[in-house]
C-alpha cells in the first residue's frame, strides 16, 4: 500500500508520527511504503497524489484542509485528525457522513495497519471521498450554500 503525505509544515502536520507509523509497519513486514511529497513542483506532487492508495493529511489540527479536500477529489481515502464535534456538527448540517478515515498520532500505526487489512475496499471509500468533494466542496454547492445563506440574512421581497 502507497500512502502520501505533503506536510505544509512537518511540525504542523505530524510528520515524524507518520513516518514512524509506516517505518514500525515495515519493520514487521507490511507491505507498505511512504512517499513523503516536499519542495515539488504541484504538477508532479498531483501525480504522486494520484498514484497513492491513501493520503495522510495532518494529525493534530482537528480538521480537514484543502490537501484533503484535492485528495478526496482524486477519489483517494484521506486518514487526518478530526474533532469529534466539529465532525458530528458538519454530518448533521450536511446529512452526510464524512468519508474520511479518522486517526492521531497515536493510533496512526493501527488505522494504517486496519487500511491494510481491508485494502481491496479503499476504491470503494475513494469514490465516496469524491462524491463528498463534488456535495459539500465544488464550487456549485458552495455558492449554492452562500446563496441560501443571504436570503436568510437579507431575504428578497418580491
Amino acid at each position: 500500500m502507497r500512502v502520501a503525505h505533503a506536510p505544509s509544515k512537518r511540525a504542523v502536520k505530524g510528520t515524524e508520527s507518520v513516518i514512524a507509523a509506516v517505518e514500525a509497519l515495515r519493520s514487521r513486514g507490511a507491505p507498505i511504503e511512504l512517499d513523503l511529497i516536499e519542495g515539488v513542483p504541484n504538477r508532479e506532487a498531483r501525480k504522486r497524489y494520484a498514484g497513492a492508495d491513501v493520503i495522510v493529511d495532518q494529525l493534530r489540527i482537528g480538521w480537514y484542509g484543502m490537501f484533503a479536500i484535492e485528495s478526496m477529489a482524486l477519489a483517494k481515502p484521506v486518514v487526518v485528525h478530526l474533532d469529534e464535534e466539529a465532525a458530528a456538527e458538519t454530518e448533521e448540517a450536511f446529512g452526510l457522513e464524512l468519508p474520511l478515515v479518522r486517526a492521531d498520532e497515536a493510533d496512526l500505526e493501527d488505522v494504517l495497519a486496519g487500511l491494510l487489512e481491508v485494502r481491496d475496499s479503499l476504491p470503494e471509500l475513494g469514490r465516496r471521498s469524491r462524491e463528498y468533494v463534488e456535495r459539500v466542496h465544488a464550487h456549485t454547492a458552495v455558492a449554492r450554500q452562500v446563496l441560501e445563506i443571504y436570503e436568510r440574512v437579507m431575504p428578497i421581497s418580491s
